[in-house]
């Protein structure tokens, strides 16, 4: 949502979730490390203010800054997916899984990429490489269960929401995707009982 007066965005609290809140470990030179570390704070910050245009210079900051660490180019390849720059965001996402190959988020974040981008096949690559490496994240399932609805495998990928649905019960989203993927094969009265009060799942 835009907002007239501040020509900010509010972004959703679960989508930060695909950006390292922790500074990068790893800085080109020492010297520079509590720059690199101020820098990558200021972007979190700006993110959770709903400023991503400034949250972006921040992050191209420490990617300059600090190359070699993979958490600066994931949050960076993250802003450019947000912002439609495909091509962009996918160079940072590999640089990312390349210098940490068992960077969930990152693989995540490759996976959305590639999908928009209508690589299924790389999808499908880079959203198993997620799950495997984090089999109890219902993030990994979620994008391994929109990979595979894209590639019209709906018994995969209700297979994967419901992993994602029962790691994270009280997650309205995820129960309305799986909603909506059980109406698309005809399974209407399981897709109903998805699109109810998530909150009685979370408790029973």
């Amino acid at each position: 949502m835009i907002l007239a007066t501040s020509h900010r965005i509010r972004l959703p609290k679960i989508l930060l979730l695909l950006v390292a809140i922790v500074p990068p470990a790893r800085a080109q030179n020492a010297a520079h490390k509590p720059q690199v570390d101020a820098l990558y704070k200021e972007g979190v910050r700006l993110l959770q203010q709903g400023d991503p245009a400034s949250a972006r210079v921040a992050f191209e900051k420490v990617v300059r800054l600090a190359p070699n660490a993979p958490e600066g180019h994931n949050s960076l390849g993250w802003l450019l997916l947000t912002a439609g720059k495909l091509d962009e965001a996918i160079a940072q996402l590999r640089v990312a899984v390349k210098l940490k190959p068992d960077f969930v988020q990152a693989h995540i974040n490759l996976a959305n990429a590639l999908a928009a981008k209508k690589d299924m096949e790389g999808a499908l690559v880079e959203a198993r490489a997620a799950v495997k490496l984090a089999p109890n994240d219902a993030e990994s399932h979620r994008m391994l269960g929109r990979v595979l609805s894209f590639r019209q495998d709906l018994p995969g990928a209700i297979s994967e929401f419901r992993q994602a649905v029962q790691l994270s019960p009280a997650r309205p989203d995820l129960r309305d995707e799986l909603g909506a993927l059980l109406a698309q094969n005809s399974q209407f009265e399981e897709a109903a009982a998805e699109f109810a009060d998530p909150m009685e799942a979370a408790f029973a």
